[in-house]
């Protein structure tokens, strides 16, 4: 293979660039206040039924012939009065779950900077923070968190000693913005071992693959719904946090490197990212992002709508429709391994992914739902986004893209907790991680858990934070993100 460029055609896949074959009409989807509703009055409904079994199960069991009277009515009350404080704990009342907010202004074109308004406007100035303006969630990790990484706190958010002496007060924060914006925050959060901090999605970009994972919807909600949605995230007892594995990318032997075109206005070069929430993938849906993010960094003032979006991937990916394509990884892949052993990638693959979450290219499911009949014979599980595995798939063409939709898997190829991936060098290899896309020259791209917060609350090890199921989680619980830890 020679040095020179490959030649690529592009198709609409990717993160984001799959998100639909056709721009939607409607750019909010406000039904989700009226789902997180429901839930909202489910779990307040919920509190005194508990109360009230708990007071009969005690009179229950008090009632014995050597107990006196008294006995049993001190026995009583006690346990009233203190499951009376229970289920008002689990009410949305004052002392419901502190919350903050990571708002990133550039995402859905103006949204971005409206929902910083607005929820501004509910949570106040002090917790809710720009993330562009801040660069990055330090700052508002620094004001729940006592401190700069961690502060006192120490690496695990819960104290020098890690006993939990000086364990902070659980923290949720939404993070507004697209795949690549909750992707940034997770990063932090897990390296910094913020074991009390819990992370939500408001989707603000094309794909939404987290959000739709985690049950938050599809798209934007609209503005009016804010209201409603803090309230189902702020209240104890409407919905418990979950792990989500965090997966640290890192690249060896050559650096990745950006192309003069992929510099945006700000002057940001843009190359591999260092985490992978969602998924890393390398060939032709890395290349219609990769296509797109260069016009989007070069004119950012004419991708100011998600319906926009949506139709330049579509405008771009119908090049490969009508031209087609044979560009596939045996172009730029030398070798692909996981937990030490080789793995075979089918010929003709167009697409290698390492996937996370149970959604792709805005929502399709590559690995499917494997059977025990397909376990046993190739060891493949179904997928949990919380038990320190990935999945590694082939996707052979677009017509497969088009399958997945229908909910045919891509080619399974294995599971496993390290993958190195060995690109050919000098062959610029388009490669996306969590839709934002860079363009890699060779080397050894390595994909493995984090490292931060080696602590124990809840089963979390290194690699993990926590998240909050969205109100439309248990609407779609096959299709949604899977839990090991229930």
């Amino acid at each position: 293979m020679s040095g020179e460029p490959v030649e690529v055609r592009l198709n609409p896949l990717a993160g984001t660039a799959g998100a639909a074959l056709s721009p939607s009409r409607e750019e909010t989807d406000p039904t989700i206040a009226d789902v997180a509703r429901r839930e909202i009055d489910a779990a307040a409904a919920a509190a005194p039924a508990a109360t009230a079994t708990a007071v009969a199960a005690t009179t229950t069991t008090t009632t014995d012939p050597s107990a006196t009277p008294s006995t049993t009515t001190t026995t009583t009350a006690t346990v009233t009065a203190t499951t009376t404080a229970t289920a008002k704990d689990s009410r949305l009342v004052d002392d419901g779950y502190k919350l903050i907010a990571f708002v990133n202004p550039g995402s859905g074109g103006q949204r971005g900077a409206k929902v910083l308004t607005v929820l501004r406007g509910i949570l106040g100035d002090a917790a809710v923070f720009d993330i562009k303006a801040d660069g990055g969630p330090d700052r508002g990790l620094d004001a729940v968190s006592g401190g700069s990484n961690g502060g006192e706190g120490g690496k695990d958010g819960k104290g020098s000693n890690g006993g939990g002496a000086q364990a902070f007060a659980p923290v949720r924060a939404f993070v507004a913005g697209g795949d690549g914006t909750f992707s940034w925050v997770a990063s932090v959060v897990e390296s910094r071992g913020l074991s009390h901090v819990a992370l939500a999605p408001i989707p603000l970009g094309s794909g939404n693959d987290i959000s739709r994972a985690l049950g938050w919807g599809v798209k934007y909600p609209g503005a009016a719904a804010l209201p409603t949605l803090v309230e189902y995230l702020r209240g104890r007892g409407v919905v418990r946090e979950r792990l989500l594995d965090v997966w640290r990318v890192s690249v060896a032997g050559t650096a990745s490197v950006a192309s003069s075109t992929s510099v945006d206005v700000d002057g940001a070069s843009h190359t591999a990212r260092p985490v992978m929430v969602n998924y890393i993938s390398f060939g032709v849906d890395a290349a219609v992002e990769l296509a797109f993010n260069e016009k989007r960094w070069r004119h950012p003032e004419r991708y100011k709508t998600r319906g926009g979006n949506l139709t330049a991937h579509l405008t771009l990916g119908a090049r490969h429709v009508l031209v087609g394509s044979k560009f596939t990884t045996a172009d730029f892949l030398e070798s692909v391994t996981v937990d030490g052993v080789e793995v075979s990638v089918p010929p003709r693959t167009q697409s290698l992914i390492v996937l996370n979450i149970p959604s792709y290219g805005g929502g399709t499911q590559p690995w499917g739902f494997p059977t025990p009949r397909v376990g046993r014979r190739y060891g493949h599980t179904p997928m949990s986004v919380d038990d320190g595995r990935f999945e590694v798939l082939a996707l052979p063409n677009l017509t497969h893209y088009t399958l997945m939709r229908l909910r045919v898997p891509a080619v399974r190829l294995a599971q496993g907790r390290v993958a190195e991936v060995r690109l050919r060098e000098g062959v610029r290899t388009p490669a996306q991680v969590d839709g934002e896309p860079w363009a890699q020259h060779g080397g050894v791209v390595t994909i493995r858990a984090g490292t931060g917060g080696e602590g124990g609350d809840g089963g979390r090890t290194g690699g993990q934070v926590a998240a909050v199921p969205g109100p439309r989680w248990h609407e779609r619980r096959r299709a949604n993100a899977k839990f090991s830890i229930t």
